[in-house]
């Protein structure tokens, strides 16, 4: 877990000097393309000449992993770089916009002192130090699993046949994902807890009435009660009634597959909303 006192000692040239060294390697793994190229024999043929061209190929491909890996590895850092630099703008903002207001942070929590300002300053203090703190340990995670990945040889050419191609390769990966972690963060809806609805009286009587309790999630309870609430029993089966026809569309359109968190389902929710 990253501390406040760990954050205060971040440094983003630091992590720039690593990134400007790893890419000065890639540089002369690159460089190696054009004595590659040269290596391969002309007007050669026999066994010796297959086993060299079976060499050569396999150090080729080395090659090509090892400028993928370098590429993903300068390009996870170099973006770390800019997330610290930025994060540590945002300590030093912080800790001015503290002492000026007459708190200090300590360990992470907002303390007063004999100047303090007020609670709402506190407030806006703590909030902002945990939204460093949460950020920081993205960062810190992020970079620790990526390095790890490359280390354990899980990134790799995509089966690039130049150099360049395959550092292209590696540097898209860490693009990628990024994208998907930042689309992941901006659209995952958060995970729901479930429960059985109706319940009370209205479940009481549903059952009288010949229906059946179902497992739904707490959000889908909250607004079916509001329903409820609303336009009464009569509307909780309009409702039913509506559902049910839009559950029946979904398995005609998609042969009874997906119903459960697929593309029946998706569609059975776009229709009973309209």
């Amino acid at each position: 877990m990253v501390t406040w006192a760990d954050v205060s000692q971040w440094k983003a040239d630091g992590v720039g000097q690593i990134g400007d060294h790893l890419a000065a390697q890639n540089r002369q793994v690159l460089g190696l393309q054009d004595e590659i190229d040269g290596a391969k024999p002309v007007g050669w043929a026999g066994e010796a000449a297959d086993a060299a061209a079976e060499n050569l190929r396999a150090r080729c491909q080395e090659l090509e992993d090892l400028a993928a890996r370098l590429s993903a590895a300068v390009k996870i850092i170099d973006d770390t770089e800019q997330a610290v630099r930025d994060l540590v703008r945002s300590v030093e903002t912080t800790e001015d916009f503290a002492a000026k207001n007459g708190f200090r942070i300590d360990n992470g929590k907002v303390v007063e002192t004999e100047e303090a300002t007020g609670f709402l300053s506190s407030v806006l203090l703590q909030v902002e130090v945990e939204a460093i703190l949460a950020r920081a340990g993205q960062i810190d995670t992020e970079l620790n699993s990526v390095l790890k990945r490359i280390m354990a040889g899980e990134i790799g050419d995509a089966g690039a046949t130049t150099l360049a191609a395959a550092a292209a390769a590696g540097e898209d990966r860490i693009a990628d994902e990024q994208r998907h972690r930042d689309l992941l963060a901006k659209y995952q809806v958060k995970t729901d807890g479930t429960t059985v609805w109706p319940s009370g009286l209205t479940g009481w009587l549903a059952e009288r009435a010949g229906f059946s309790k179902e497992k739904i999630t707490q959000s889908e309870a909250k607004l079916l009660d509001d329903l409820q609430m609303r336009k009464g029993l009569l509307g909780l089966k309009e409702f039913a009634d509506i559902r049910q026809d839009a559950l029946h569309v979904a398995e005609g359109k998609f042969e009874g597959k997906g119903l459960t968190d697929g593309h029946a389902d998706a569609f059975r929710h776009l229709i009973g909303t309209r």
